[in-house]
């Protein structure tokens, strides 16, 4: 885990540095572990290798910041240099800067134009929603034999 301690960051192993893929949308969750005190508002500032820049708001609570990624935040991939700004009234503090990551993916799904949704699109949909609802139903059946077992009884019981 990343971790802040009087505002300098280390971030341990290369597991650590990864925010995650482009195109992931509230998959992930950054965190660092602080010892700074309550107090203070955290953000995050990004700048790619592109020049690219972006400010993440840091939620701050029991010792850790974090934010929930999304796809604007991994919109291009590579190497990110990021810092931690911590500001109280007029007061700013700012970490060293330390290097995180965006890993490349395919999003193949973004390479079609789409006017309308397209077929591949409206199966994809019907296919992930079939997924989903059998997973539930799976679930429901797993639920429904436990409790069968606890009251000691066995489906040819009943």
């Amino acid at each position: 885990m990343i971790e802040m301690k009087d505002f300098h960051v280390f971030v341990p192993g290369r597991e650590d540095a990864r925010l995650g893929f482009t195109g992931e949308n509230g998959a992930r969750r950054l965190t660092i572990r602080t010892d700074d005190p309550d107090g203070w508002a955290y953000k995050l500032e990004l700048e790619f290798e592109d020049g690219q820049k972006n400010i993440l708001d840091l939620t701050a609570g029991d010792g850790v910041l974090y934010v929930d990624l999304e796809r604007a935040h991994l919109a291009r991939d590579g190497y990110v240099w990021a810092q931690v700004r911590a500001t109280r009234g007029e007061q700013v503090a700012k970490s060293n800067l330390f290097q995180l990551f965006v890993c490349r993916s395919i999003d193949a799904a973004e390479a079609f134009e789409i006017q309308q949704p397209s077929e591949f699109e409206q199966l994809e949909a019907r296919l992930t929603a079939l997924k989903t609802e059998t997973y539930g139903y799976m679930k429901q059946a797993q639920a429904a034999a436990a409790a069968i077992l606890r009251a000691g009884r066995t489906p040819d019981d009943a």
